[in-house]
């Protein structure tokens, strides 16, 4: 195990403004002139709400495109390089979609008496040989095994502000859920080029009106930007990253169970740790398989130093807590 210095890391920014490593953003745009392209090397906006989001990687060419099922045939408003289109969203709600530094995002408003989930009909290019679903992640696998195109876990903020975890499912392809990381090893046939992302959420632990924000991306940069985290080789070659800092424009950066996978230039998602961990004590065991011990977890309310250790299996892909320490480690 290594020693880090301790650093408490506040962060402030600007309202929109405020965009991470893997180009997502925390807030709906808003509207005003702009005549700026709708296209960027990695994404092409919807002109009207029930078109198609297209998302391409410029290094393999694999595509994807994503149509909201329910919006309405209505023309959007420039908002900047983005799109607005009102009262467009299954429901009733405003839509926007704006471009990300890896790919786009939409903002989909949904009201008290809307749709609890939404549906994305999703043509998949022939050169996508797997849809791998964890953690709510979707990744499009090339035949090589490498990801090159993600939905990022979907989430919400309500009416309170509160962020939520929703969920992600897909209808009508085969998915392969193996936390394991695709790089080496066979995965999952998709068995049609045609289906449907589902994300849903539990109407009762919600604030309403939300936004609903799916993220669309390339996987040259990880998904979730991170700060004192742990890094490890796998026996493979592979660089594990796990836990550390995150945030994204919220005054105190919280600390993050996921988990991110690395080979070839690309990243994929792997199964997220027990508990929430930074400045953790990490390393390679005799059989390969990666301990995380210690560390600190923090939030709004502060911060607090852990006692708990977990295993990382390179077998399963999946965590193991340890017996719990008498004393917290950091």
């Amino acid at each position: 195990m290594r020693a880090r210095p301790l650093l408490v890391l506040t962060v402030t920014l600007a309202p929109l403004a405020a965009v991470g490593a893997c180009g997502r953003t925390s807030a709906p745009p808003t509207p005003h002139a702009s005549a700026a392209s709708l296209s960027t090397d990695r994404a092409t906006l919807p002109k009207t709400a029930d078109d198609a989001l297209t998302l391409r990687d410029p290094k393999s060419g694999v595509w994807l495109r994503a149509t909201l099922l329910g919006a309405a045939h209505v023309e959007g408003t420039s908002v900047g390089r983005a799109r607005h289109f009102a009262h467009a969203a299954p429901g009733g709600g405003d839509l926007d979609f704006r471009p990300t530094l890896t790919g786009a995002e939409d903002f989909v408003r949904v009201g008290a008496e809307g749709p609890s989930s939404l549906a994305y009909d999703l043509a998949i290019d022939a050169r996508t040989t797997s849809l791998r679903l964890v953690e709510n992640v979707l990744e499009l696998i090339d035949a090589s095994g490498s990801p090159r195109l993600r939905v990022a876990a979907p989430s919400a903020v309500d009416a309170n502000g509160k962020t939520h975890a929703l969920t992600a499912s897909v209808e009508g392809c085969a998915v392969d859920h193996d936390p394991r990381a695709p790089f080496h090893r066979p995965v999952v046939p998709t068995g049609a080029n045609n289906c449907i992302l589902h994300v849903s959420w539990a109407r009762a632990s919600l604030a309403f009106p939300i936004v609903v924000d799916p993220a669309w991306s390339t996987t040259d940069t990880m998904m979730t930007p991170r700060y004192q985290h742990a890094a490890e080789l796998l026996p493979s070659g592979e660089l594990l990253v796990a836990g550390g800092l995150a945030g994204d424009a919220s005054a105190v950066l919280e600390g993050t169970r996921t988990v991110e996978i690395y080979s070839g230039g690309v990243w994929a998602t792997g199964a997220s740790m027990i508990a929430r961990r930074f400045l953790a004590g990490d390393a390679v065991l005799a059989n390969g398989d990666i301990l995380m011990s210690g560390g600190l977890d923090q939030d709004a309310s502060g911060q607090t130093v852990l006692g708990s250790a977990e295993i990382y299996s390179v077998a399963d892909g999946t965590w193991s807590l340890l017996p719990l320490s008498h004393h917290a480690l950091w």
